[in-house]
C-alpha cells in the first residue's frame, strides 16, 4: 500500500466549494430545524383546535364547511368525515338560519367579527344544543375569505335561566292562588249562607205545593241554579285547594247538560254545537265539580280556536270496552268498561310541537292576559286522580280532538231530583245557632216541618246560656262555624265541657281551622259542609238519633 503521508492542501478553488458546501449544509440543517418546529407546532395547534371545549367551524363563501374540530363533531353527535363538505345551515335550528346567514354575509361583507348571543344547533339525533356564536372572516394569501365560527356551549346556562323563569312564574301562580284563595275564602261564609237561604226556602216551598205542577217546575227551576251557584262555589274553592273532593255517582251527561246551560250564552253565534251522548247513562264515580271543571275548559279552548272564524264543536259520550290485551298497553288504564268523552273543535289545530307539551303547567299558546297554561294541567290532572285517560289529536287549520275515557260504573243516577216528602221526619228538641236569621228561621221551619221541636238563636252566648240552664233538654246541637262572636268548635266544646253525651252538628261553609277530621276529634258528630240543604240535614239528624 501507498499512502502519501505530505499535507493535504486545499486550493482557493476547493475552498470556496467547502464554505459553499458547508452554509448549505447549515442552512439544510437550519431548515429542517424550523419545519420540525413547525410540524411540532402545527400539531400542538392541531391538538389544542381540537380538544378545546369550544366549537370551531371553517366555512367557505358559499356555506361549505370545509374544516370542524374533533371536540365540535363530537358534541354535535358526527365523526368529523361525516361534516366536511356539508352546508353549515344543516346544523343550524330552522328558525336561526335567517339570522345566521344575515351574520356570515355581513361579516363577510364588513371583515368584521359578529357575535350571536343565542342560537341553537341541532345535533344529529335530533336534539337541540344552545351556543354563543363568535363569526370572524379570516383572510387567505391566494384565495377567497373564509369565515371561523367558534361557538361556545350555553345548553346549561339557558337551561338554568329557564328553570328560573319556571321558578318566577310558579311563585307568581302560588302568590295568584294565595290571593284567590283568601278571597274565595272570604266570601264563601257569605255567599252559602244566602245560598242556604233560597235553596232551603224553595225546599220548603216545594213542600207546600206538591199539587200545583207549575209552581213546583218553577221551584224547580230556582233549586237548579241554587244548585250550581253552589257548585261554582265549590270550584272555586277547589281550584284554591281549600276544600276536599266529594266523590259519588256522577251521569257525565247531566254534567254536560249543565255546562252547556252556563256556557251557551257566551258562546259566539258562529259556532255551532252539536251533542252526541246516547241513551245509555254514562255514570262514573268521581267528584261533580271536577267533572263540571274539565268540560268547561275543553269547551273553552275549543271557543278561543273558534273565536275568529266560526266553527262546529261537537259533544259526545258513549261506552267504550277495553280488551285486557290493550289494556296493559295503555298507560295507567286497566281493562274494562269506560266511559268516553270526545270533544272535538274545526279551529285553527296545533302543531305536533305544541301538542307534546299541551299538557305542561304554565304552557300556553295564548297573549300574555288571555291565559295562565294552567288549565290542562289541571284537566290532566283531574282525568288521571280519576283512574281515566285523556289524549289528543290536532292539525293545524284542521281542528282538535280531545278523547277522555272514564272507568264506568253500572249504576242508574236519577236524572229528576228527589221528592221533598221522602226526608226522614223525627222528634226531640234541637238547638239551632247561626248568625243569619234567615238561615235560623228557615232551620225552625224546616225541622218544625219534620217533626222536631226547634229553640234557635243568632247569638252563640245565648245559646250556651240556655243550653248551661237546661242541658238536658237539648237532644241535638246544630250550629255554624264561622260567627263574628264566638266560633262554632268554641261553642262545641264549651257544650261539652257542660254535657259529654251532647251530639253537635256542625256546619261550616269555609274555615281554616275546622275539617272534618278535626270535628271529629272534637267530639262532634257530624259534619255538613253549607250551604246545607234540607235533605242532608234530616238524614244526618237521623243517623245522630238513630
Amino acid at each position: 500500500a501507498i499512502m502519501d503521508t505530505r499535507p493535504f492542501v486545499l486550493s482557493p478553488q476547493g475552498k470556496n466549494l467547502s464554505e459553499i458546501f458547508a452554509a448549505r449544509a447549515g442552512t439544510e440543517l437550519e431548515r429542517k430545524r424550523v419545519q420540525e418546529d413547525l410540524q411540532k407546532s402545527r400539531e400542538q395547534y392541531r391538538a389544542l383546535y381540537d380538544q378545546t371545549p369550544l366549537i370551531y367551524f371553517t366555512v367557505d363563501p358559499q356555506g361549505m364547511i370545509v374544516s370542524v374540530n374533533h371536540y365540535g363533531a363530537r358534541i354535535l353527535g358526527y365523526d368529523v368525515q361525516e361534516l366536511m363538505g356539508q352546508s353549515v345551515s344543516s346544523v343550524i335550528h330552522p328558525s336561526d338560519r335567517s339570522i345566521f346567514l344575515s351574520s356570515i354575509e355581513k361579516c363577510l361583507r364588513e371583515s368584521t367579527k359578529n357575535i350571536v348571543p343565542e342560537l341553537r344547533k341541532i345535533k344529529k339525533d335530533g336534539t337541540t344544543l344552545w351556543v354563543r356564536e363568535t363569526i370572524q372572516a379570516i383572510g387567505q394569501p391566494l384565495g377567497p375569505k373564509m369565515v371561523l365560527l367558534s361557538c361556545e356551549d350555553i345548553t346549561e346556562k339557558k337551561r338554568t335561566e329557564e328553570a328560573l323563569v319556571v321558578s318566577e312564574q310558579q311563585l307568581r301562580h302560588t302568590q295568584k292562588m294565595e290571593a284567590i284563595g283568601t278571597l274565595a275564602g272570604g266570601i264563601a261564609h257569605d255567599f252559602n249562607n244566602i245560598l242556604g237561604a233560597i235553596l232551603g226556602y224553595s225546599e220548603l216551598a216545594m213542600a207546600q205545593v206538591a199539587q200545583d205542577q207549575r209552581l213546583r217546575s218553577y221551584l224547580q227551576e230556582v233549586q237548579a241554579a241554587g244548585q250550581r251557584a253552589r257548585d261554582l262555589v265549590k270550584q272555586i274553592l277547589a281550584f284554591s285547594r281549600r276544600s276536599e273532593q266529594e266523590r259519588e255517582a256522577v251521569n257525565l251527561q247531566l254534567v254536560i247538560r249543565d255546562v252547556l246551560r252556563m256556557i251557551r250564552a257566551s258562546f259566539p253565534a258562529s259556532i255551532e254545537i252539536l251533542i252526541s251522548m246516547g241513551p245509555d247513562p254514562a255514570v262514573i264515580y268521581a267528584d261533580a265539580s271536577q267533572m263540571q271543571q274539565i268540560v268547561m275548559n275543553l269547551c273553552a279552548n275549543a271557543e278561543y280556536a273558534m273565536r275568529d272564524h266560526g266553527g262546529v264543536l261537537e259533544i259526545s259520550l258513549q261506552h267504550k270496552e277495553v280488551p285486557r290485551d290493550m289494556g296493559d298497553r295503555m298507560v295507567k288504564l286497566k281493562a274494562g268498561p269506560y266511559v268516553e268523552l270526545t270533544i272535538r273543535d274545526t279551529g285553527k289545530g296545533m302543531s305536533p310541537e305544541t301538542v307534546e307539551r299541551i299538557f305542561e303547567p304554565f304552557f300556553t299558546t295564548k297573549q300574555a292576559g288571555e291565559g295562565t297554561g294552567l288549565g290542562l294541567a289541571v284537566v290532566h290532572g283531574i282525568v288521571h286522580n280519576h283512574g281515566g285517560r285523556i289524549t289528543v289529536s290536532s292539525m293545524p287549520e284542521v281542528g282538535t280532538t280531545f278523547t277522555v275515557l272514564f272507568p264506568r260504573l253500572d249504576v242508574v243516577v236519577p236524572l229528576k231530583p228527589e221528592e221533598v216528602m221522602d226526608w226522614p221526619t223525627g222528634s226531640g228538641k234541637i238547638l239551632f245557632v247561626d248568625d243569619e236569621e234567615m238561615l235560623t228561621r228557615w232551620g225552625t221551619q224546616l225541622l218544625s216541618h219534620l217533626g222536631y221541636s226547634v229553640v234557635s238563636t243568632v247569638n252563640p252566648y245565648e245559646a250556651l246560656e240556655w243550653f248551661r240552664e237546661t242541658p238536658r233538654d237539648f237532644d241535638v246541637v246544630v250550629t255554624d262555624q264561622t260567627m263574628p262572636t264566638m266560633s262554632g268548635d268554641t261553642l262545641a266544646r264549651a257544650l261539652l265541657d257542660i254535657r259529654q253525651d251532647i251530639p253537635i252538628l256542625l256546619c261550616t261553609g269555609f274555615s281554616y281551622t275546622m275539617s272534618a277530621e278535626k270535628a271529629k276529634a272534637l267530639g262532634i258528630k257530624a259534619f255538613l259542609m253549607k250551604p246545607v240543604n234540607g235533605k242532608s240535614l234530616a238524614f244526618a239528624l237521623r243517623e245522630i238519633l238513630a
